[in-house]
C-alpha cells in the first residue's frame, strides 16, 4: 500500500478481504475509502491515522468491534458500518465532530453511548434492526434517530 501515498480515493469492495493492511494509515491522502462486502473481522488500529478522511464504507463485512482509534478521524462526515456483528461502538465516536451520517443498522448492539446524541453535525443515525433493548433517552428522543426492528422495551 505504501507506492498509494498520494492516493484520495480507495474502493477495494467485493473482494472477500479478511484483513486490511497495517500500514493502511500511510494513506495520508485519502478522503474517501470504500471496503465494503468483504469479510473484514477487525481493522488495523492505524485507521485512526487517516485523519483527512471524509467517507468511510465499511459495510456489510463481518467486523465486531472497532479500535478505539476510529474516534481520530476528526474530517469524517459519513460513516458507513451497517451490515456487520458490532456488539457495541467505543465511545470514541463521539470524537466525530464532523460526522452527518451514521449508518450502524442491522448489527447486533445492545448498548449505543448517549454521546452520539451530542456530535453537533449528525443529521442521521440509523440503529435500525440491532438487538437494542434500551436506548439512552437523549437518543431516543432525537429526530433523526431511526430505531424501527429493535426489541426497545422488551
Amino acid at each position: 500500500i505504501l507506492h498509494l501515498h498520494s492516493q484520495r480515493v480507495l474502493l477495494v469492495s467485493h473482494n472477500s478481504l479478511v484483513t486490511l493492511p497495517e500500514d493502511l494509515g500511510s494513506l495520508s491522502k485519502l478522503t474517501f475509502f470504500s471496503a465494503m462486502k468483504n469479510q473484514l473481522k477487525d481493522l488495523p488500529q492505524s485507521i485512526g491515522e487517516l485523519t483527512v478522511l471524509q467517507d468511510l464504507d465499511l459495510s456489510e463485512n463481518a467486523l465486531e468491534f472497532l479500535p478505539e482509534e476510529v474516534g481520530n478521524l476528526h474530517n469524517c462526515i459519513e460513516l458507513d458500518l451497517s451490515g456487520n456483528r458490532l456488539l457495541s461502538i467505543p465511545e470514541s465516536l463521539a470524537n466525530l465532530k464532523s460526522l452527518r451520517r451514521l449508518h450502524l443498522h442491522s448489527n447486533l448492539l445492545v448498548t449505543v453511548p448517549a454521546s452520539l446524541a451530542s456530535l453537533p453535525n449528525l443529521s442521521r443515525l440509523d440503529l435500525q434492526n440491532n438487538r437494542l433493548r434500551a436506548v439512552p433517552p437523549e437518543i431516543q428522543t432525537s429526530p433523526f434517530v431511526h430505531l424501527r426492528g429493535n426489541p426497545l422495551g422488551e
